[in-house]
């Protein structure tokens, strides 16, 4: 791997969730249409070239701190929602270009990080489709996708532009929903049939994920806050235990952590594979 592009210093990038723009795509027409596949388990939907809905979040003040024409320029052409302390904005029925070209632009500009729920399965690889089928094209933006100590980025050296991609479901392992019920903060809200507003409140549950991580302070890098997340936090919900063949004396079990194997010698026991011991 060359690290030469990384000529900076990553503190200019400390893990703060006031400098991220949030984003979810949809790449159906209708909720009737995503709840057939579901139901069917027809995963080709998650195809990221049918994206064409996007919706994302950005704080107020950042926008007001940081404005300037180009992102103004883009911005004034998208209906927008209010929520909280942030500002929704939503693209329909647009490309895959599109999309990535305004989230890029806007976060380049705004100096933000881009974060998404199953970012690294789906939303992200939106980037590296963009970048795959657009190599040759001379007007497309042009970008690279660098890891940094497991931590992805996109790059262009030239214009000094270092955006990180942060997936929450690395931290919480969980779905946006129920990681937002882990927090204990209820956010039903009836969408009806409507895509769109489908897509709005995702970005209002993800908003929600984002505050509660930055309260408790769990930060972007996945290793060192995976065990945080899960003793420190998780401990008071439910957590998942294994009751049926333990005796009293094993504790609950926690996702995350290091392993490590010992040579030992025993006699009449019965042995068991963990995921992981605390």
């Amino acid at each position: 791997m060359n690290y030469k592009a990384f000529t900076y210093s990553f503190d200019e990038f400390t893990d703060n969730w006031k400098n991220v723009l949030v984003y979810d795509i949809e790449t159906v027409e209708t909720l009737e249409e995503l709840e057939k596949i579901k139901d069917e388990k027809a995963l080709d939907y998650l195809n990221i070239e049918r994206a064409k809905h996007v919706a994302f979040g950005i704080r107020k003040d950042i926008l007001r701190e940081r404005m300037n024409a180009p992102v103004n320029k883009i911005l004034s052409k998208l209906e927008k929602r209010f929520y909280k302390d942030w500002i929704i904005y939503v693209l329909m029925d647009t490309t895959p270009r599109k999309i990535v070209e305004t989230l890029y632009k806007v976060a380049s500009n705004l100096r933000l990080h881009i974060v998404a729920h199953n970012g690294k399965k789906f939303d992200f690889t939106l980037f590296r489709y963009y970048l795959n089928k657009y190599e040759n094209d001379k007007k497309a933006l042009k970008y690279k996708i660098y890891f940094y100590k497991t931590n992805p980025f996109l790059v262009d050296t030239k214009k000094k532009v270092y955006i990180r991609l942060v997936d929450t479901l690395e931290l919480t392992k969980a779905s946006l929903e129920a990681s937002v019920k882990n927090f204990g903060i209820d956010i039903s809200k009836e969408t009806g049939k409507d895509i769109k507003e489908y897509l709005i409140r995702d970005i209002e549950l993800l908003i929600e994920l984002v505050e509660a991580l930055e309260k408790a302070e769990i930060n972007y890098t996945i290793t060192r806050t995976a065990r945080r997340f899960y003793v420190d936090l998780s401990k008071k919900y439910k957590i998942n235990k294994i009751v049926t063949f333990l005796p009293e004396e094993f504790e609950p079990d926690y996702i995350g952590g290091r392993v490590e194997v010992f040579k030992a010698t025993a006699e009449n026991i019965r042995y068991y594979d963990f995921n992981s011991l605390y």
